[in-house]
C-alpha cells in the first residue's frame, strides 16, 4: 500500500441514517445494518477497514459500553496478537459538539496479521438522544491522529436544518428528516434509495455506465423504455434541465385501488386525473451517470425539485 499524506487525499461526504462525515474518496461502504434507531456501518478501502460506526437510541451507559468494547478487543484477538487500549483522549474539539459528552479512545494491535492503529470517540447526544461509537483505523505509516481528527470532527449524528445527508457510491442527496428509508438497492451499476413520510414517497436512483445505456438512444428514449412496464403510475415526460444538465421532467398520477373508477368518473365530467406524481431525470456526462428523483403523493413538484437540486452528481 502506498502511504498518502492527509493533504494528498480527496475528501467526499458520506451519509447514512443520519450519520454523516467527510471521508477520503477511496473509502466505500462495506457493511450496513439496522435503521435510524439502532445500527452500524463500516467503510473499507482496498486494503483494510477504515471507519466503523455503531449507534443506538436506547438509554445505555455509553462509558460502560466502551469499556466492554475495549476489553473484548483483547479477548477476541487472534493468537500471538497483542492489543493495547487507552481511553480519555481528546480526539476532537468538544466546543464544536457542545450537545455531547465525548470520551476519546485509542487502541493498537500488533501480531501475525499486521500492525493497526485506531482512534475513536464515544458520545451521547442530547439533541437526537443517540449513543454513537465511532473509530478510524490506520497503518503505522499514516498519521492516525490527523486522520481520525478530521473524520470524527466532521461527523454528525442528526439532521442539520431539518435535513439528513445521504451520500455513498457517487450519490450525495439531502433529504427532509421526516422521510425514513424504506428500501435500498446498492450496486455499482444501479442504486436506489426509497423514502416515505406518511402517504408521500420519494425515490432517488443512480445508474452507472451511462455512456453504454445511451450508446444508441437519447435520454428520452431510454427513460420511456425504462418506465414503459410500470403499473404504479401513469406519467408523461417533457424536456427540462436538472442540476445544470439536459434532462426530463416527469409528471402524472399514481395508480391505486379504484383509481380506474375515479379516473373514469373525472373524465365523465371533463376533468383530467389529479396529478400527484412528479420527477426529474438527467444525464451527467462528467460522472458518466444518470440520476433520477421521483415523488408520489404530492400536490406539486416543489419538494421533489428541492431534493433533485440537492444532489451533487459530479465535482
Amino acid at each position: 500500500m502506498t502511504s498518502r499524506g492527509d493533504d494528498a487525499r480527496d475528501w467526499v461526504p458520506f451519509g447514512w441514517q443520519g450519520i454523516s462525515a467527510l471521508v477520503p474518496d477511496d473509502w466505500s461502504l462495506a457493511e450496513i445494518a439496522g435503521d435510524f434507531q439502532s445500527g452500524r456501518l463500516r467503510l473499507d478501502d482496498a486494503d483494510m477497514t477504515r471507519l466503523w460506526v455503531k449507534w443506538s437510541s436506547s438509554q445505555v451507559d455509553f462509558e460502560k459500553e466502551l469499556d466492554r468494547y475495549l476489553a473484548n478487543l483483547s479477548k477476541k484477538a487472534r493468537k500471538g496478537t497483542t492489543v493495547t487500549t487507552r481511553k480519555g483522549l481528546r480526539i476532537i474539539s468538544r466546543r464544536r459538539k457542545p450537545d455531547k459528552r465525548i470520551i476519546g479512545f485509542e487502541w493498537e494491535s500488533s501480531g501475525p496479521t499486521g500492525h493497526v492503529l485506531a482512534q475513536g470517540c464515544a458520545w451521547r447526544c442530547r439533541t437526537c438522544k443517540r449513543t454513537v461509537v465511532s473509530q478510524v483505523m490506520a497503518l503505522p505509516s499514516e498519521d492516525i491522529e490527523a486522520l481520525a481528527h478530521r473524520v470524527l470532527d466532521s461527523m454528525q449524528d442528526h439532521d442539520l436544518q431539518g435535513r439528513h445527508t445521504w451520500a455513498l457510491y457517487g450519490l450525495v442527496v439531502s433529504m427532509p428528516k421526516e422521510f425514513s428509508l424504506q428500501r435500498q438497492e446498492l450496486m455499482s451499476y444501479y442504486m436506489e434509495l426509497a423514502f416515505t413520510s406518511g402517504k408521500q414517497t420519494i425515490r432517488v436512483e443512480r445508474w452507472g455506465m451511462a455512456s453504454m445505456l445511451l450508446a444508441d438512444k437519447s435520454l428520452a428514449e431510454w427513460a420511456r423504455e425504462n418506465n414503459k412496464k410500470r403499473k404504479d403510475v401513469s406519467l408523461e415526460m417533457e424536456p427540462q434541465s436538472a442540476s445544470g444538465h439536459d434532462g426530463l421532467a416527469l409528471v402524472g398520477h399514481t395508480r391505486r385501488p379504484l383509481q380506474g373508477f375515479r379516473t373514469g368518473a373525472r373524465r365523465l365530467v371533463g376533468l383530467k386525473p389529479a396529478q400527484d406524481f412528479f420527477g426529474q431525470v438527467w444525464h451527467c456526462p462528467a460522472s458518466n451517470r444518470i440520476y433520477g428523483v421521483e415523488g408520489a403523493g404530492f400536490a406539486d413538484a416543489a419538494l421533489v425539485r428541492e431534493v433533485s437540486e440537492s444532489i451533487v452528481c459530479h465535482r
